[in-house]
């Protein structure tokens, strides 16, 4: 070693009072800092994780019916698929009416007639 470079006892400086309290205020504030940082991507996981783990629904599955029945000679209106039931308004004789049908057996749950008030 050469007498240029300054020794280890040299180095230490004690530090103020002050400057201690304003480095242990910095301490704490970055050590909150990090937390509320890693307590956010936690809270981000946990969403993602929730959003794409949840149930997943096949509607496919939910309607299996291979054929709609609806009366010989009925012209159809509409068919809409709705809650596992086909909902089918059709007209005949002049009529409307409004076929409930299970979705996954296709039996009739029931005919609702249109009537005018």
């Amino acid at each position: 070693m050469s007498s240029s470079e300054p020794s280890q006892a040299d180095n230490s400086e004690t530090i103020s009072p002050d400057a201690a309290a304003v480095i242990t205020r910095a301490r704490r504030s970055f050590a909150i800092s990090i937390a509320l940082l890693v307590f956010g991507f936690a809270a981000v996981a946990v969403a993602l994780v929730y959003r794409t783990g949840g149930k997943e629904e096949t509607p496919v599955a939910s309607y299996a019916a291979g054929v709609l029945a609806v009366p010989a000679g009925a012209t159809i209106i509409s068919a809409v698929p709705s809650e596992g039931m086909f909902a089918v308004a059709y007209e005949i004789a002049g009529k409307n009416r409004l076929r409930l049908i299970d979705g996954t057996t296709g039996a009739i749950i029931r005919d609702v007639d249109f009537v005018s008030e």
